[in-house]
């Protein structure tokens, strides 16, 4: 019996096109740039796809942008529409994106126009509405107003609006930053004789500002742990209370106070913790 050997043909590897476009995707550089210019992810994706891709079809377009097939060429034509894509009348039909200089410069010109009419807008918006009458709010009990993060602009102003007494219950770590994002306007305080007393967690390794010692206006008496709450009480009137004591100053949320009730309790618990740590 004669076996006859019969060669089999050559095994290709199939590529996955579709498993190499995220890979692909991943590449197009500038994307939150162009949707800050006013595209919109999708169209910036097309656009940076073209310009890497030079004289290119749809279908590679689509490849690289990783968009769907049926929105590929509404996304050219809002492209072409704006400027930014030139289509090629060849068979099949090719695609070019504008350089990226150009088409940068284009939308940008095109947002600060946006602004600047906005800018327009929003003032024209604020001066009716300040000539308008409004009803007088309601006036409910009102124990104080929670503000969260405004980068301590209420510590800011309530410091510089002192004019006798600055109490102040703290941790370690706020501490540090009321010294650090405050440090101008305390200053400013100490030299017109506000005097400040801060009850602060005993820190393991003591680096206090060098400038605390220059003004005697300045007093400062260690715990031996995290307060309960951290507390910032001024001209015995107006009090800060951040129930987290190691919460950032600048983010917060703390609540603000006036009420007689409220500043009053924070005013003792402070004296009482005072006198405890003579």
């Amino acid at each position: 019996m004669v076996y006859q050997t019969i060669n089999a043909p050559p095994v290709t590897k199939q590529i996955n096109v579709t498993a190499l476009t995220p890979r692909l995707g991943k590449r197009l550089l500038g994307v939150d740039v162009l949707v800050g210019l006013g595209l919109t992810g999708r169209q910036a994706k097309v656009y940076l796809a073209t310009l890497k891709l030079g004289s290119c079809k749809a279908q590679e377009i689509m490849d690289l942008s990783l968009v769907h097939r049926q929105e590929i060429y509404p996304l050219i034509n809002s492209l072409q529409a704006l400027g930014l894509i030139r289509k090629h009348l060849t068979r099949p039909m090719t695609f070019t994106a504008t350089p990226i200089t150009e088409a940068a410069d284009q939308l940008l010109k095109q947002k600060t126009s946006q602004l600047n009419s906005l800018t327009q807008q929003t003032r024209q918006l604020a001066r009716k509405l300040q000539n308008t009458s409004y009803p007088p709010p309601a006036v409910t009990p009102c124990f104080g107003t929670l503000f969260g993060a405004d980068r301590g602009k209420k510590f800011l102003q309530a410091i510089g609006d002192t004019q006798g007494s600055i109490e102040v219950v703290s941790s370690w770590v706020r501490f540090r930053q009321l010294c650090f994002h405050c440090e101008n306007e305390l200053k400013a305080v100490l030299k017109r004789g506000v005097r400040v007393r801060v009850a602060v967690e005993k820190p393991s390794c003591p680096n206090y500002p060098k400038w605390i010692s220059d003004y005697s206006a300045f007093e400062l008496r260690e715990m031996l742990s995290v307060p309960a709450v951290a507390l910032t009480i001024f001209d015995g009137a107006l009090v800060a209370v951040a129930f987290e004591p190691t919460a950032r100053l600048a983010v917060g949320p703390d609540l603000w106070s006036r009420h007689v009730g409220v500043v009053a309790v924070c005013c003792g618990y402070f004296d009482r913790l005072w006198a405890a740590l003579k």
